[in-house]
């Protein structure tokens, strides 16, 4: 279960993802969309007919789109179902013939999905809790329910549904927890500790917490343990409010050139963004700690 304090706090960081909405709501955004741009039930424009058609206009070519791992007929489903090109913030694909528009999005706990086929004046939308791992579950739900009411032969059913992509083919492989053995830190805790700032991404500390080393960002703690290797590599174990909402990362420290002083490191799910650490600043009155302007907190998934 996800932490109902981490979600407040998470959805006033990420944007699309954490709009709060409801079935009745997403009813008529659907609605909209399948129109020509007037708000449904009345007269009012909200967007002229030409605009509001360029919203699913093929901007870029999808290349290897995941969907077709699980859903082409030569992959052994009957039906496939496929995206070929993105919109603004839309899939365009076919499913049973048919065109359609779709998009998914995930937060923590939370999945939906949204499909269209504007050439039916259908629209699907599914909100569920849980894991849906690859969108598989959804994906097969919105087609069970397209062939109902597009009067087509369903080639799924309750059971199938709940085994998808089995028998068809096999399912993706569960996840297997990766081994961290124990590795000694090898130097003193106050060699890492310290305060490092990246002009993008703000601000982390390295404290020690009793032996171990512990970085913070923001409202998320890591427990820091090194591996098993000559480098200064550590693996980030999320910890207290974040616990099992993130995958493991991996910290990197960075040694100045021709000393073992570490003036940095880089973190990988942050695109390797250099966090440089922030030294102490000495005059002769008063000694003071300088850092760089933090920047915005993000927390990458």
């Amino acid at each position: 279960p996800v932490p109902f304090e981490f979600l407040k706090k998470w959805s006033s960081l990420c944007s699309t993802t954490c709009v709060l909405s409801s079935a009745n709501d997403m009813s008529k955004f659907m609605n909209y969309l399948l129109g020509n741009g007037s708000i449904p039930g009345t007269n009012d424009v909200l967007l002229a007919k030409k605009i509001h058609r360029d919203l699913f206009d093929a901007y870029n070519r999808l290349q290897d789109p995941s969907i077709e791992d699980y859903f082409l007929t030569i992959r052994g489903v009957p039906v496939s179902r496929t995206h070929f090109a993105y919109a603004m913030g839309i899939k365009r694909g076919m499913y049973n013939n048919e065109r359609i528009l779709e998009t998914a999005d995930d937060m923590h706990g939370y999945n939906t999905l949204m499909t269209l086929f504007p050439d039916r004046n259908l629209g699907i939308f599914i909100a569920m809790t849980g894991e849906d791992k690859k969108d598989l579950f959804r994906t097969a739900l919105s087609s069970y329910i397209s062939d109902l009411y597009l009067d087509k032969e369903p080639w799924l059913n309750s059971s199938l549904l709940c085994t998808f992509p089995e028998p068809f083919m096999k399912g993706p492989d569960p996840d297997t927890p990766k081994v961290h053995p124990v590795v000694p830190l090898g130097r003193l805790p106050t060699d890492f500790t310290g305060t490092y700032t990246n002009d993008i991404y703000g601000k982390m500390e390295i404290i020690d917490k009793s032996g171990v080393l512990e970085a913070k960002y923001g409202y998320a703690t890591f427990d820091l343990q090194r591996e098993e290797t000559t480098s200064l590599k550590f693996n980030m174990f999320p910890t207290g409010l974040i616990r099992h909402m993130f995958s493991v990362d991996d910290l990197r420290f960075r040694e100045m050139k021709n000393s073992t002083y570490i003036e940095a490191f880089t973190v990988d799910k942050f695109d390797d963004a250099k966090f440089e650490r922030v030294q102490p600043v000495t005059n002769t009155t008063t000694t003071t700690t300088t850092e760089k302007p933090a920047g915005g907190i993000a927390i990458p998934l």
